[in-house]
């Protein structure tokens, strides 16, 4: 059970400690000088030694030779525990250590699992993740929109946005828009390159997402954010006041019961003719006139005759869309819509969606499908009180002055809000805003 080390050394494998003891006292009895006579050394009083003695334990008297020659041994052998140490350092220190550092390994190897675990997690579960803070900011919308159904609704404030690539909106260029009626006008085309009309469906819908977003942080108290879309390069101001243009869009949405206003027009144009519907009620009590009997015939002078059942079945009748008979404004016209940020913001998405599905020329053929799949959460501006459009209209129906800063609705004897020149309302565009600022239209985009 004993294993000897150099110099008579030994360690014990087991802890039999009093052999070792007597082992070690007899070489310390060896290593003491001896007398001439071979007399015992002094101090040496006996052959044996008591090995359980206190002098012969660490730490006992120092008057014993067996003790003197055995200090060589101090911190080399502990007798009170059952292992040997050697210079200082037990096999069992040896054991402790080697542990700790197994324990060290093996804890840094599960913390580094760890992390690769979380790191895989959250690479799978990204989207999943994204997904419900999308579905979170959505409904946080959703539930200030519903303020439109529970009694009298004020909008906080209306955003307008545009998806004008080229440069400027013409909305921003003409009679001072951000200064004189709102500074809340985003273009959110800048930096793209326009490649079809699905260009302004594709942004309009990001930046929506992206608004959606935001709009959880923000104090709950700030109300109702609208956004009012706008064609970049036809949709210009005609000097109305905010106040009037927000009561206008009330009075559609107390009217109608719908939350989203689309601009119409007097063609149709990308749209099933048969399944549109006539001039609701609301909207005749609204305008003082009976829309659809005959009151636009007067103003809708450009109108090409009407529409049949298969180009109508196509929703294509080609560049001359026709009226109806009488030529009624009562189609929708997707150069301008505004309406609570999730409300249009579900709706950009649906189209995105069902671009390729519905879509015949452009936009406007997906918006038109929504809405008649959606007529009580849409609904169409059919005095254009919010927008006016021009396409096919005489000059008669508005008149600019450049004295007053302002374009005059003459079929409702009001200040007009926004014009837009659609389709071949584009000549009647340029009239009107050569005679509002005295600058031509490639003048005033600048682009």
């Amino acid at each position: 059970w004993l294993t000897r080390l150099p110099h008579g050394r030994c360690t014990v494998a087991w802890p039999q400690t009093q052999l070792c003891r007597k082992t070690m006292s007899g070489e310390a009895r060896q290593l003491l000088p001896t007398s001439p006579d071979g007399a015992k050394p002094v101090g040496a009083q006996n052959d044996k030694i008591d090995a359980a003695s206190p002098q012969n334990s660490r730490g006992g008297g120092k008057d014993s030779g067996v003790d003197s020659a055995g200090d060589e041994y101090e911190g080399l052998v502990l007798h009170e525990r059952p292992n040997l140490v050697v210079e200082g350092r037990s096999h069992m220190d040896d054991r402790h250590a080697l542990r700790k550092k197994i324990a060290m390994l093996i804890g840094g190897s599960v913390l580094v699992i760890g992390i690769l675990a979380l790191i895989a997690f959250l690479a799978i579960h990204n989207k999943q993740a994204e997904a419900y803070i999308d579905h979170g900011a959505a409904e946080v919308a959703r539930l200030r929109s519903q303020v439109l159904q529970s009694g009298p609704f004020k909008p906080a404030y209306i955003t307008f946005v545009t998806t004008e690539t080229r440069g400027d909106p013409i909305l921003q260029n003409v009679l001072n828009f951000t200064q004189n009626f709102t500074p809340r006008l985003i273009n959110i085309g800048l930096g793209y390159k326009w490649h079809s009309f699905r260009t302004k469906v594709e942004l309009l819908a990001d930046w929506l997402k992206n608004r959606t977003r935001q709009q959880v942080h923000k104090d709950p108290h700030q109300g109702l954010e609208l956004i009012a879309f706008v064609d970049g390069s036809d949709v210009f101001w005609g000097g109305c006041g905010l106040e009037y243009f927000k009561q206008s869009y009330l009075k559609i949405v107390h009217g109608s019961g719908a939350r989203i206003v689309f601009s119409a027009e007097v063609v149709c144009g990308e749209q099933d003719c048969n399944a549109v519907p006539d001039v609701p009620e609301w909207a005749n009590k609204m305008g003082g006139k009976q829309l659809d009997g005959g009151f636009w015939k007067r103003y809708a002078t450009g109108c090409k005759g009407t529409w049949n059942d298969r180009c109508a079945a196509k929703r294509d009748c080609g560049f001359w869309a026709p009226c109806s008979k009488p030529p009624t404004v009562k189609f929708l016209n997707s150069g301008f819509f505004i309406g609570p940020l999730h409300d249009v913001s579900k709706m950009v998405d649906w189209a995105l969606d069902n671009y390729d599905k519905y879509s015949v020329w452009g936009d406007q053929s997906v918006f038109a499908v929504y809405w008649l799949k959606h007529q009580a959460t849409v609904a169409l501006d059919y005095t254009g009180a919010l927008a006016v459009s021009l396409s096919d209209m005489s000059f008669e129906l508005v008149q600019a002055s450049a004295d007053l800063g302002l374009v005059w609705n003459r079929a409702f004897d009001h200040a007009q809000c926004l014009i837009h020149g659609n389709g071949r309302g584009k000549f009647f565009m340029m009239h009107v805003l050569k005679a509002l600022t005295g600058q031509d239209l490639r003048h005033i985009r600048g682009w």
